[in-house]
């Protein structure tokens, strides 16, 4: 198996599990509000992750804020290569496949903490095929909890779905804690196109923007 390889400005502490703080629904008997998309966040700056073929290499960091995910809180922040963050038993999949081909294309993914706010920007291959790139944001913030919002930069032929899960789950699959907008579809994304996940109760939806 290949070694990580990762520089940082700001050293993350290993990954580990922390105790979520449970909730009610947020919207008992109603819809979520419509979702809008706030400006695009500008390119992560703190930390940057190499990382090798074929391996899911996981990065961990605590929030300085509590992140709001289905029916939980928590503060763990697990960062893969593969295409997703991992918040303590909940997953976000903006592009969840097999990514990664370092160092023959330069795959790496940055991301960045606020005091309310986190991005993750992947720039990356599929494991199979180094010609077919993709690149992806995903963005956090304390003014619409429990919303993760994503942009696709550039998606190529082999990169649009159809080896991906593309969404938001918890342990199991179960409902109402999971929201699949795609999974191994091929055509579901496009450059230049947003998605948002609303995990807020069991309206829990995706927005296309």
């Amino acid at each position: 198996m290949a070694s990580q390889r990762q520089s940082t400005i700001d050293q993350v502490s290993p990954y580990s599990l922390q105790t979520v703080s449970e909730r009610a629904p947020a919207c008992p008997g109603g819809s979520p509000s419509p979702v809008v998309f706030p400006p695009r966040p500008s390119i992560p700056l703190t930390s940057r992750y190499e990382y090798a073929l074929n391996y899911t290499d996981i990065g961990g960091s605590s929030s300085t804020f509590p992140v709001r995910i289905f029916n939980a809180y928590t503060t763990s922040v697990g960062f893969a290569s593969n295409g997703y963050l991992r918040f303590t038993y909940y997953t976000v999949a903006p592009y969840q496949t097999a990514l990664g081909s370092w160092p023959t294309s330069g795959d790496y993914a940055l991301s960045q903490f606020t005091n309310h706010t986190f991005t993750y920007t992947w720039q990356s291959s599929l494991a199979s095929d180094i010609r077919q790139r993709i690149g992806f944001t995903l963005y956090y913030t304390t003014d619409t909890p429990g919303i993760f919002y994503i942009w696709y930069d550039y998606v190529l032929s082999k990169t649009t779905g159809d080896q991906a899960l593309i969404g938001a789950y918890g342990s199991g699959f179960s409902k109402p804690y999971n929201i699949t907008y795609s999974q191994n579809t091929p055509g579901k994304i496009h450059a230049g196109m947003r998605l948002a996940f609303d995990t807020n109760c069991n309206g829990s939806s995706i927005t296309v923007g």
